[in-house]
């Protein structure tokens, strides 16, 4: 795995917050959720259906939950995250929830092209930490099943900006 600064520095944060983002931050398995004060798919429905015995992908998965969710559902499900400290943390989860989804450990620009095709690629706001997003949309496509979903959420990039007040 080559890594850039970026990508090094991305794991190693990641790898530094697991622990806290674990035990602050609550994501349910019973949903396929697409980020922050969003409505998951039981009421969005974007996913496909049947999911039962699609082929997934999830890029930037931090603990897998919507992973876990889909494999919940009969989905066979791949779960990719440059953090090895988030990936154990996943794995943990998935055995709780007592299904099975393989984990990768590798960064979002670097999707091993020996993992097949999918018929649903999908990240939940993982793509703004990647060194470039373009490339990681491009590689995801590509390993699209014929009739294959790229589905990926992402925070607006004004939900990161600051509020300037002027006085008259």
């Amino acid at each position: 795995m080559n890594n850039t600064t970026i990508q090094r520095q991305n794991r190693d944060y990641w790898d530094s917050i697991a622990e806290q983002y674990r035990d602050e931050v609550k994501i349910s398995v019973t949903d396929f959720h697409y980020g922050p004060l969003i409505p998951g798919d039981k009421i969005l429905q974007l996913l496909p259906q049947p999911v039962v015995d699609l082929q997934c992908l999830e890029l930037g998965c931090g603990r897998a939950q919507n992973s876990i969710f889909l494999a919940k559902q009969g989905a066979k499900c791949m779960a990719l995250d440059i953090s090895e400290s988030q990936l154990e943390y996943a794995a943990d989860l998935a055995n709780d929830s007592q299904v099975s989804v393989e984990f990768i450990n590798a960064p979002m620009e670097g999707i091993p092209v020996d993992l097949g095709q999918f018929d649903l690629i999908h990240s939940s706001y993982a793509l703004s930490f990647a060194e470039a997003p373009d490339q990681v949309i491009r590689y995801a496509a590509e390993r699209l099943a014929a009739g294959g979903i790229l589905l990926f959420s992402t925070v607006h990039p004004l939900f990161a900006g600051e509020w300037v007040e002027f006085d008259n």
